[in-house]
């Protein structure tokens, strides 16, 4: 986009972006119980491309592990031909509250 259609055509180049975006974070939530389970842990919001989750300390590992295999394979169910790129893809922090985990 060369900027000569002013907003219109940034937010027509970044709809599709978006979009794809949003179809991978409703994949990665409708995972996410199954990928949670045996888990002390449950979805407290999500924000973008963001999922914030409410996590007992003695199961943080395995829900590190279970949101970031959830992100990851919602990614390839959108986009099946991307195995390429997954790694390195999803970063997964945890902390005592959201501020800290950024």
């Amino acid at each position: 986009f060369d900027g000569s259609g002013g907003y219109l055509e940034a937010e027509a180049c970044n709809h599709p972006i978006q979009g794809s975006a949003n179809e991978v974070l409703l994949a990665a939530l409708a995972l996410l119980p199954e990928c949670l389970k045996g888990c002390d842990a449950f979805l407290y919001n999500h924000i973008h491309d963001e999922i914030v989750l409410d996590v007992a300390e003695d199961t943080v590992e395995a829900a590190v592990t279970g949101l970031a295999y959830a992100m990851q394979s919602a990614f390839l169910q959108i986009f099946p031909e991307a195995e390429a790129v997954c790694t390195g893809l999803v970063e997964v922090k945890s902390g005592c509250n959201w501020a800290a985990a950024k």
